[in-house]
């Protein structure tokens, strides 16, 4: 268990990891937000808690896409033939969220 992550699963993975996400002062910093990640022979699940987008004007969300997208290529280009990617994403469109946010 990192960060509030949980993956259950019935059988044993044959991997699994945990990378933090690098913080650059963002308030959420304390939550240990990141990603977990397990390996079922060629099916790779990731799960993640990102940050809202306009808790910092999307600079902290930004950095979390890069990183997200650096480690699903790296679980592809090690041999997962497949990704499955699960979690709160944090994603809003703009009308779901308050006016002048």
């Amino acid at each position: 268990l990192d960060c509030g992550l949980l993956l259950c699963t019935s059988r044993p993975p044959d991997e699994t990891g945990f990378e933090p996400f690098d913080w650059r002062g963002n308030a959420e910093c304390v939550a240990h937000k990141g990603m977990e990640w397990v390996r079922f022979g060629g099916l790779a699940v990731l799960t993640t808690h990102m940050t809202f987008e306009y808790a910092d004007g999307g600079v902290q969300r930004g950095a979390q896409q890069l990183q997200l997208a650096r480690l699903a290529a790296r679980l592809l280009d090690e041999g997962a033939e497949q990704l499955l990617l699960v979690g709160d994403l944090n994603s809003a469109l703009p009308h779901q969220t308050l006016p002048g946010r």
